[in-house]
């Protein structure tokens, strides 16, 4: 294909293109909305997920040296709240026998330490840590991240030499961190986009690189030839 019709593009011979594809750009475009639609319906989650936040801390009153020990405990053990043994008490701890440890493990997640060089900015500069817990259902998130809590509070202070470690705030609330029905609409909307461009630029490609002479320009092969005269098609 000679490069000089490529980069001749003939806009008003694609745009006809475009319009007299139309229907085929249509077909493409519902192929897609539809497969869209299988992948949101049968290969996303169906269910929102939420997630509620509890945060805990370490303070001690009175004792310079104490709260330090508490400050260093909390740090040190601050990756055991995702853990198999914290989940476990904090399951035992509810009390509900469809709430098993490893649906909290799976559930429980902590904010990531931000590392600067060798150091923790996270655990350098501050003794509050947050615990989420995300969950389809809105209540067991809450009741799951509340448990998570008070088990590492229990498993910290009965680890170190002094019991500060205690929570800061229980979570009442949780927000929505994953809209089932927004992100089915989003793989819909995506996919219907994707067919109608595909369908677009299939029309257009055979139109740039098609090897037909179609115009006066064409048949001079781009100013290299000059035609004296076209035969009408009648």
């Amino acid at each position: 294909m000679d490069i000089k019709r490529i980069i001749n593009i003939d806009f008003r011979r694609c745009l006809k293109g475009l319009i007299k594809g139309k229907y085929f750009i249509i077909l493409l475009s519902v192929m897609g909305g539809i497969l869209g639609g299988i992948l949101a319906f049968a290969g996303m989650d169906t269910e929102n997920k939420y997630d509620a936040m509890a945060t805990v801390y370490s303070i001690a009153y009175g004792s310079y040296d104490e709260s330090e020990q508490g400050l260093t405990a909390i740090r040190t053990y601050s990756d055991i709240i995702k853990s198999y043994k914290v989940a476990e008490r904090a399951a035992l701890l509810l009390g509900d026998s469809t709430i098993t440890k490893e649906i909290v493990y799976d559930a429980i997640n902590v904010e990531p330490l931000v590392v600067e060089g060798t150091t923790y900015l996270y655990e350098e500069k501050s003794s509050v840590i947050s615990i989420h817990a995300v969950n389809e259902d809105k209540n067991k998130a809450i009741r799951i991240v509340n448990a998570v809590a008070d088990a590492f509070v229990l498993e910290v202070n009965g680890l170190s030499e002094v019991s500060s470690t205690q929570v800061l705030d229980y979570a009442y609330e949780a927000e929505i961190s994953y809209n089932a029905r927004k992100m089915q609409m989003f793989a819909i909307a995506g996919a219907l986009l994707g067919g109608f461009f595909l369908g677009c630029v299939t029309i257009l490609g055979r139109i740039v690189f098609s090897s037909k002479i179609v115009t006066v320009n064409d048949a001079s092969l781009h100013g290299e030839f000059d035609v004296v005269g076209v035969i009408p098609r009648f």
